[in-house]
């Protein structure tokens, strides 16, 4: 993850001086300065906007590892007659690290523990002690068994409540994701126009280098990371 932001950071700050570079030899010093005073709030306002989208993704990653899991595990002991044991071990076989390794670990700490003879609401809870989603649904497997449930019921309703969450969650999405498409449009393209054609139109009345320079920073610096805002935000309900 640090990987990913230090890399995010790069290629934001390479984005912002190429546009002061542009600024600096088309512009002038003026233009420049503007730039920087407007770029470089811009610049970590998007980063972070960025990271968070990264972190939405992780979080995506990590909860649609967890629900293959427990559908896994539950297949295995509902429809093969596998043990629980068995069924987690054949879970992690066709899992694999590189899906998610977060969910693969917690999965696998679960599984050493239940070996070394441990109950399962022990295994889970010793485990599962962060606030990720994998530890969140394993939570809920341990609570449902401390209950008296049988472990595959207790899969089932930690699986059936992740997949409930999701779908509200999606729904929610849905009714924004119309503002935000709708912002995006008029940030890509009928805002640029609209300044494009209010400066040419004055400047054939009235035309002054500090104009210019504004003109030009809006249109290198400002309303390109202004719409990259947009984008994340519009990113972050339907991409993760």
């Amino acid at each position: 993850m640090r990987r990913e932001q230090a890399g995010i950071v790069a290629f934001n700050a390479a984005a912002i001086a190429i546009a002061l570079a542009i600024c600096m030899a088309f512009i002038g010093t003026e233009g420049a300065e503007l730039g920087v005073i407007a770029g470089i709030p811009m610049m970590f306002a998007l980063s972070l906007s960025e990271f968070v989208l990264c972190r939405k993704a992780a979080c995506s990653k990590e909860r649609d590892a967890v629900l293959f899991e427990l559908q896994q595990i539950y297949s295995g002991i509902r429809y093969s007659g596998k043990s629980l044991l068995a069924s987690i071990n054949c879970a992690l076989t066709a899992m694999d690290r590189s899906m998610c390794d977060t969910a693969y670990n917690l999965l696998l700490g679960v599984h050493k523990r239940l070996l070394l003879g441990a109950q399962l609401d022990e295994a889970i809870a010793s485990s599962c002690t962060g606030k990720g989603p994998a530890c969140v649904a394993l939570g809920d497997v341990g609570r449902e068994y401390a209950n008296g449930r049988d472990p595959a019921i207790a899969i089932k309703n930690a699986y059936d409540r992740l997949c409930n969450t999701i779908r509200l969650e999606d729904a929610g999405n849905a009714g924004r994701l119309q503002k935000y498409l709708t912002v995006s449009m008029a940030l890509g393209t009928v805002l640029p126009s609209f300044a494009m054609f209010a400066f040419t139109g004055y400047s054939m009345i009235y035309y002054s280098p500090a104009l210019f320079s504004m003109f030009g920073v809006a249109m290198l610096v400002l309303m390109p990371n202004i719409f990259a805002l947009a984008k994340a935000h519009t990113a972050g309900l339907y991409e993760v």
